[in-house]
């Protein structure tokens, strides 16, 4: 069972960093397609709202346990965020922090689980740390840091970071819950 959870919880962690390195895309896309894609991003987090919501439910009935709290990256850092410049370090912020807290929680472990979390965890903050280049790659192309991106492009974009941002937290505190949550081996 924990083997199965510690699975789960590192494969939604690989989807879900998958899936904030993949719609970087919007930002070097037309206004048009920007918006049509945020429009799309809002349909999705609807149903993934719900959805977590019911897991927030779940796992709070569960173990009356404070999670820290894992910051990322800000609102204000978020909606400060107007040059290529900004774009890529509020975007490097969000990864290294994740990258962080998701080392802090591995620790907790138990050294017996730790194999098994790092085989699934592996590839998905790999797949993590390479979108931090690829982002910065993409934006280059359209010129220097201090480059002032449009609105009409740049919030699409930030909603989008805000959302997985917010995915992410998600992810570490279910993680923190059942990492604190195992039982100690004697």
């Amino acid at each position: 069972m924990k083997k199965i959870f510690s699975a789960s919880v590192a494969l939604l962690a690989a989807v879900t960093l998958a899936a904030c390195s993949n719609n970087h895309s919007s930002v070097t896309s037309k206004s048009s397609e920007s918006k049509a894609a945020s429009s799309s991003v809002k349909k999705s987090s609807k149903s993934s709202s719900k959805a977590s919501n019911s897991s927030s439910s779940s796992t709070s009935s569960s173990a009356n346990l404070e999670t820290p709290d894992f910051v990322l990256v800000t609102d204000e850092e978020i909606a400060n965020a107007t040059t290529i410049g900004d774009l890529k370090t509020v975007y490097n912020k969000l990864a290294d922090n994740y990258i962080k807290y998701s080392g802090e929680i591995r620790e907790k472990l138990p050294e017996s689980e730790r194999a098994d979390f790092d085989k699934e965890a592996e590839e998905g903050l790999k797949a993590f740390e390479e979108s931090k280049q690829t982002l910065s790659d993409q934006l280059s192309q359209y010129g220097s840091d201090d480059l002032e991106v449009p609105a009409e492009v740049r919030d699409p974009f930030l909603q989008n970071l805000k959302e997985k941002r917010d995915k992410l937290v998600n992810v570490l505190k279910m993680s923190y819950i059942f990492v604190s949550n195992m039982p100690k081996k004697q």
